[in-house]
């Protein structure tokens, strides 16, 4: 059995920085005991918000991490099992059944049964947010017999068991007791969403214990966690998720050996910077992330194909991957390379002026487009993206187009995209794939039901791409929706230039490798290579303690 951590002595600086924490689960953070009862045993890492608890609203990185660890799936992503000891689907692709294990207890101490699961579903596909949008083709839940649960589709799914490990199972007696009968949900109120702010209904190997809001959030061992703790014992007794987002404020904390795991969202010289501390490593890891530049379908200039070409061939990839994104690679299509079904001859645009001059000569505003002025959306969140921006925006100066760059905050993006009247001509995000399936994630980035949301601004539709992406994810054979996949990825990139992949996105870590032992980090030092981890499975202490020794 692999050494998951190791914690010496220099954690004791947790004491000052945790005081005061506690609840009745564990207490402070600073009497946590490892397994042999010497030392305190927790992991701290950065958040960019308050996480979000309730596995129904979760979409973020940090909400994905502590969701997983508070709460238990029927399977894991690579469709190990958890709650559910083995399962079968109907030849038809429309029933799957699962079977569930016998004597999980939830952290209220009650028995999970197949009853809670159905309770899960219906709660989540009522709420509607989160990653719901992945069982719109589920159209009930059913329990057979007290452990035994079946999912009704509408239509065959292929990707149904990449996205089955979505429905977290919650206690329905715990969330039924915290109800706020004055809600929008009828006899369920508010389904306990205001208690599942700060408080947790699971069955996972941590439990809630206190949540300060802008603050931190921490979770503490469940002693009765079904898989048990056994040859767990250096699994850390506790982790906090601490809301920082300055670089210098995150440097310190590492020094001081107040901070465990690093933010992954710092510029190329933040990194740099916490590699010369001493003890401090860096990592990297991969969550399929790819960074998009995309363009508006619906405004002029941007509504023309060739205008939407020539603008690919002003992005200056290969100059972004080290000082803008630390670790990348160049994006080869619409689908992150780490994706199942991606394809790797796809049509690509490289940077080009005379190329882009072509384009412009045969695009609609041949003889307009100098006096028509582009405008562009940029996160003001988002600093390091600026220095991509800035070179576009010169480039284009370059052919004679006029590009504003106009900042604000996510919230105002999110209100522009909403609307192709008010969406910008150019934007740029990163998209991270909630299932690895290339069929599913075309669907997501091109398909007329997501339009206007973050994942797809683009307002691109014609009833031939719709009637495509719906037609490959009904596709049950693999290796047939990947070939499917495969085309619609070339003929999205050829025929309709929505977007602009720029980056197959790396995750850079800064960890404490002189006491903590993280196979993340391992695998990465070991190959070189950027291994794909679900979004929240296996990345944080906690994750990895649990789950690399399966």
């Amino acid at each position: 059995m692999k050494r998951i951590l190791a914690l010496v002595l220099a954690l004791l600086s947790c004491v000052g920085l945790l005081s005061g924490c506690g609840g009745d689960t564990a207490g402070d953070p600073a009497d946590a005991q490892t397994g042999d009862g010497t030392r305190p045993s927790i992991i701290r890492f950065s958040a960019d918000s308050t996480p979000k608890i309730d596995p129904a609203v979760i979409t973020d990185l940090v909400g994905s991490v502590c969701v997983e660890n508070l709460y238990d799936n029927l399977t894991y992503p690579d469709e190990t099992p958890n709650l559910a000891t083995d399962w079968e689907a109907s030849p038809d692709g429309l029933e799957y059944t699962f079977h569930l294990k016998e004597g999980v207890k939830f952290h209220s101490g009650n028995d999970l049964t197949a009853s809670d699961v159905v309770f899960s579903f219906n709660r989540f596909k009522t709420i509607g947010q989160g990653f719901a949008y992945l069982f719109d083709t589920v159209e009930e839940c059913v329990a057979d017999d007290d452990y035994t649960v079946r999912f009704v589709l509408a239509e065959p799914l292929g990707s149904f068991m990449g996205i089955i490990w979505h429905l977290y199972i919650l206690d329905e007696e715990t969330v039924m007791a915290n109800i706020v009968d004055d809600g929008t949900y009828g006899e369920y109120g508010d389904y306990a969403m205001a208690w599942l702010l700060d408080n947790d209904a699971g069955s996972g190997p941590y439990t809630a214990t206190e949540m300060v809001h802008s603050d931190y959030f921490l979770a503490s061992r469940f002693p009765d966690w079904h898989m048990g703790w056994e040859g767990r014992e250096n699994a850390p007794e506790q982790f906090q998720a601490i809301y920082l987002t300055e670089p210098s404020t995150q440097q310190t904390m590492m020094t001081n050996q107040e901070l465990e795991i690093s933010s992954p969202w710092f510029a190329p010289e933040n990194y740099e910077a916490l590699d010369e501390i001493e003890g401090v490593e860096l990592a990297f890891t991969t969550w399929a992330c790819t960074q998009y530049i995309f363009f508006n379908t619906q405004a002029a200039p941007t509504d023309d194909l060739n205008y939407r070409k020539a603008l690919s061939c002003l992005l200056d990839y290969e100059s972004f991957l080290g000082p803008v994104f630390y670790g990348a690679e160049r994006s080869v299509g619409p689908v992150s390379s780490a994706i199942n079904g991606h394809n790797d001859s796809c049509t690509t645009y490289n940077y080009d002026i005379e190329q882009a001059k072509e384009y412009l000569a045969q695009s609609r505003y041949a003889d307009t487009y100098q006096d028509i002025e582009l405008e562009c959306f940029l996160l003001d969140s988002a600093p390091a993206l600026e220095k991509m921006m800035l070179s576009l925006q010169a480039n284009c100066a370059q052919v004679g187009i006029t590009m504003n760059i106009r900042k604000g905050p996510w919230l105002t993006y999110q209100e522009q995209i909403s609307n192709p009247d008010s969406a910008p001509n150019v934007s740029t995000c990163n998209i991270t794939p909630s299932v690895n399936d290339a069929a599913s994630v075309m669907r997501t980035l091109f398909g007329s039901a997501t339009q206007g949301t973050f994942e797809n601004p683009t307002w691109v539709s014609t009833p031939e791409l719709d009637e495509r992406l719906d037609t490959a994810v009904t596709i049950l054979d693999t290796d047939e929706r990947n070939a499917a996949a495969m085309e619609l990825q070339d003929y999205v990139m050829a025929e309709l230039c929505a977007s602009a992949p720029v980056a197959d996105m790396a995750n850079p870590y800064a960890y404490q490798s002189t006491y903590i032992d993280w196979p993340v980090a391992d695998y990465y030092n070991e190959t070189g290579e950027l291994k794909y981890y679900a979004l929240g499975m296996d990345m944080y202490m906690p994750d990895i303690s649990i789950y690399t020794d399966r």
